[in-house]
């Protein structure tokens, strides 16, 4: 007897397939969102980092303050020109968003006596009204701490309660 080659693959083979892939995916995906999660943290920090950096050196070139304001809970932040007397300068404002999954904590972290820690401004003369700390935070992973020194505008990183950087 001679025996007929088959030539594809049964619905049954196809259907057991797929469903081994989804299960992997389903237990894989979770394992590098919470592995990436300490390198988003540490990019919202640059991120905030550099635009504070860029407000400090445009308020002073412009000789007007820049203010700095994040949106508790969210990854949103504006950084937007404070209007002069007098000034023709235009208004400026920057919107911008964090990586995905980061978040602005919703309340300073315990220990900081700050009046609004959503908002910095900066003057003209190249310091901040005040100190400042922003918290970011993301599902599995640690929060981070961004403190920001108003006179000399040196800002640190680093984890609640610790003194290392994340």
């Amino acid at each position: 007897m001679v025996e007929k080659r088959r030539r594809g693959y049964t619905l049954f083979e196809m259907v057991l397939v797929t469903a081994l892939v989804g299960v992997l995916t389903a237990l894989v995906v979770p394992y590098f969102d919470s592995m990436h999660a300490d390198k988003r943290l540490t990019a919202a920090s640059d991120q905030v980092r550099a635009c504070w950096a860029e407000a400090r050196s445009r308020a002073v070139e412009e000789g007007r303050p820049y203010r700095f304001k994040v949106v508790p809970d969210t990854g949103k932040f504006t950084l937007t020109s404070e209007d002069q007397p007098g000034s023709n300068a235009k208004a400026v404002k920057i919107e911008g968003e964090l990586p995905q999954g980061i978040k602005f904590a919703a309340e300073a972290p315990a220990g900081t006596d700050q009046a609004s820690p959503d908002e910095v401004l900066f003057l003209a003369d190249g310091t901040a009204s005040e100190d400042h700390t922003i918290t970011f935070s993301a599902p599995g992973s640690r929060p981070v701490v961004l403190n920001l020194r108003g006179l000399t505008g040196a800002v640190t990183a680093g984890c609640p309660d610790s003194k290392e950087r994340p």
